[in-house]
């Protein structure tokens, strides 16, 4: 996986492995750990730095480097989304994201993760990504949602699916 261009986390027998670019001194490994998120975590942080002595430490499940790489390019939105969509799928999640949203409504998230019960609407953004009113008037939309309908609807359901649109919503808090 391609971090900012040039640092990579890649699968080494079952341990993440944060490659960092160092310019002219080359790539080095940065961080070993059994956990994708918290190698992405830490990459996204630029937590690469330790307390250790030797070029690559063990600090708890993860070794890390004591040298901290040359001046990173941001991350872009689309480098993070595309982790977010790895971490994702590798957990087990179903994903959407519109990949053309010009014909869609405005401000609707970039992603749309399912697994199990949990429903996960995630507007991504670059580190100095700015929210547009209409992204933070979906977001809050959806957070106050509390009962979720999922059909396949026919034209001949039409009285159906006047009724689901047109029923007394939940008190607040109810169900």
């Amino acid at each position: 996986m391609i971090l900012n261009g040039t640092d990579k986390i890649y699968n080494d027998g079952g341990k993440y492995v944060l490659m960092v670019d160092y310019g002219s001194e080359g790539m080095s490994p940065c961080l070993q750990t059994d956990d994708l998120q918290d190698a992405i975590k830490q990459a996204m942080s630029g937590g690469y730095g330790s307390a250790a002595s030797s070029p690559v430490a063990t600090t708890g499940s993860a070794k890390m480097s004591k040298r901290k790489p040359q001046q990173q390019a941001p991350i872009s939105e689309k480098a993070v989304q595309a982790q977010i969509v790895e971490l994702a799928e590798l957990r087990g999640f179903f994903v959407y994201h519109t990949h053309d949203s010009r014909r869609s409504q405005p401000g609707f998230p970039d992603l749309v993760l399912i697994k199990g019960t949990r429903l996960v609407f995630l507007e991504v953004k670059s580190e100095k990504g700015k929210v547009s009113n209409a992204q933070m008037d979906w977001i809050l939309a959806l957070q106050v949602v509390s009962t979720v309908h999922a059909a396949v609807v026919w034209p001949q359901d039409w009285d159906d699916i006047e009724r689901l649109l047109t029923e007394a919503q939940p008190a607040e808090g109810g169900n």
